[in-house]
């Protein structure tokens, strides 16, 4: 088990939360359904999961399953994290 923001998620979630931030840093999202090098559609995205835009406000309920994807003014993805 990892600690992460205060509560402990399983070591799978963690590598899980690990490949989405591979696979997604530094792209669009978009809602297109097509999924280039510079894009990512958000059709694509993992249920649960949500989307953390900046200076957004979020509530810290624990869904360890969730993964939450932050991006930039451009909606361009700067990390991932499960919970």
């Amino acid at each position: 088990m990892t600690a992460a923001r205060g509560k402990r998620i399983s070591t799978y979630e963690t590598q899980r939360a690990l490949e989405w931030t591979q696979k997604l840093r530094g792209k669009i999202l978009s809602s297109d359904d097509v999924e280039s090098d510079t894009h990512f559609p958000i059709s694509k995205l993992p249920n649960p999961g949500r989307i953390i835009r900046p200076s957004q406000l979020q509530t810290f309920d624990w869904i360890e399953a969730r993964l939450n994807v932050v991006v930039d003014k451009d909606d361009r993805v700067t990390a991932c994290w499960t919970g």
